[in-house]
């Protein structure tokens, strides 16, 4: 089964936008990818082709998989979303899209909405946080901060990645990535 990742977003009056993406598998694959390149194994979310448990990356490029989250529920929730973005959908098997897209005023007002919507993130950040937590965030503020940060302050790439890009310039006769990248920004040199 493919990762067919699940995106919710609502929008949240003034506040914010609340968005959501998460898939099936306790993993999209990118942090997969990322340990790989960084040579650190997974934090046993790994199944070899045999169905034995493994935290070595490569194996899942080896013919194994990743492992669904909250486990037989994650798997049926998997064979659900097979069933809406892929048999639904007839022969497109490899990239599936469901694209469900709900008018708000069908069901109230717009405003009484937002009203209500502003008022249960406002009961979220009120909340207090837990031992050793600073806050309680809602969804997308987390993703919303790391990307101001990095507007600022360039996206840190692993060694092997920055590795990958300069091969790709080289190939196609881009010899100063300065001119398109300032990879100075940080100690490390790869930004």
């Amino acid at each position: 089964m493919a990762t067919n990742p699940i995106t919710l977003g609502f929008p949240a009056g003034r506040l914010c936008s609340c968005c959501c993406r998460y898939v099936h598998l306790r993993d999209s694959g990118r942090q997969t990818v990322f340990y790989r390149e960084i040579g650190k194994n997974c934090p046993g979310w790994i199944l070899v082709e045999s169905g034995q448990p493994s935290g070595e990356a490569d194996d899942f490029y080896d013919g194994g998989m990743i492992l669904p989250f909250a486990d037989h529920k994650g798997y049926g929730l998997g064979v659900v979303l097979e069933f809406l973005t892929g048999i639904l959908l007839g022969d497109a098997r490899e990239l599936n899209w469901l694209i469900l897209a709900l008018d708000i005023a069908t069901f109230r007002e717009k405003d009484e909405y937002a009203t209500d919507a502003e008022a249960f993130i406002k009961t979220l950040k009120e909340t207090p946080a837990a031992t050793g937590f600073v806050e309680v965030m809602a969804l997308s503020e987390p993703e919303a901060r790391v990307s101001a940060q990095r507007e600022s302050e360039r996206i840190p790439l692993p060694d092997a990645t920055w590795q990958v890009i300069k091969d790709i310039a080289h190939k196609v006769g881009l010899s100063n990535l300065n001119t398109f990248l300032d990879p100075t920004t940080k100690s490390n040199g790869k930004q």
